[in-house]
């Protein structure tokens, strides 16, 4: 009971960690429409927000291997679809991580050489923003939204949250996830009001399952 309250404890707080790291991650001058021009003004933040992307995929890994063996003994296929989508989550973050490495090293050189005219300046640099927003923003929440609607679906089947918690987050998800399809469709920008507002109650979700682990732990 105590290492399952401790275990609940440190679940909550990773979860935490990673809407903090996830927050810190974003890099403004990457986001913007001039970040060929603006990344290398700012590399100390761009580099940072790679460190914190980092640092949010090892939030998640702790996260599932946690709840891994409490979903196990009631559900052990959920638990397994649940761990596999997690890490293959994981695995794009760190692509994408990679990815804005690769735009900031591509904006220093763009301003080393002067801002050449030239269109396949532009052209490159878009693409490499382009496809690591696709990865980032699309297919790696895609995929951590399905690995999330799993892990619910163990957590409820298993009674190990309420079930009113396990439907908002089921909801949450799903938007996130529609705001992802809208991101690999170049539907929305990722700094965008209606981008944030489709994420907003997934982070609401978040700090609620925060807390009650924390403070609570999982249901017995």
């Amino acid at each position: 009971m105590q290492q399952s309250k401790r275990d609940s404890r440190i679940i909550g707080i990773l979860i935490l960690g990673s809407f903090v790291t996830g927050l810190l991650s974003v890099a403004p001058s990457v986001d913007s429409p001039d970040f060929i021009q603006l990344a290398a003004g700012e590399a100390t933040q761009t580099v940072w927000a790679a460190v914190f992307q980092f640092l949010m995929g090892c939030c998640y890994a702790g996260i599932i291997i946690l709840f891994y063996p409490r979903i196990k003994t009631v559900a052990p296929k959920l638990a397994l679809g649940a761990l596999s989508f997690r890490f293959l989550s994981i695995g794009l973050s760190l692509v994408g991580t990679i990815l804005l490495g690769a735009v900031l090293i591509f904006s220093q050189q763009f301003v080393d050489l002067g801002m050449p005219e030239d269109a396949i300046w532009i052209g490159v640099g878009t693409t490499l923003k382009q496809t690591r927003d696709m990865i980032n923003h699309g297919w790696m929440i895609m995929s951590l939204g399905i690995g999330n609607f799993i892990l619910y679906a163990g957590l409820l089947k298993g009674r190990l949250i309420p079930a009113w918690m396990g439907w908002l987050g089921v909801f949450g998800t799903a938007l996130s996830c529609l705001a992802s399809v809208f991101i690999l469709f170049q539907m929305v920008e990722v700094i965008s009001e209606a981008y944030l507002l489709m994420n907003l109650p997934t982070a609401v979700f978040e700090l609620i399952l925060a807390g009650c682990l924390i403070f609570r732990g999982l249901k017995t």
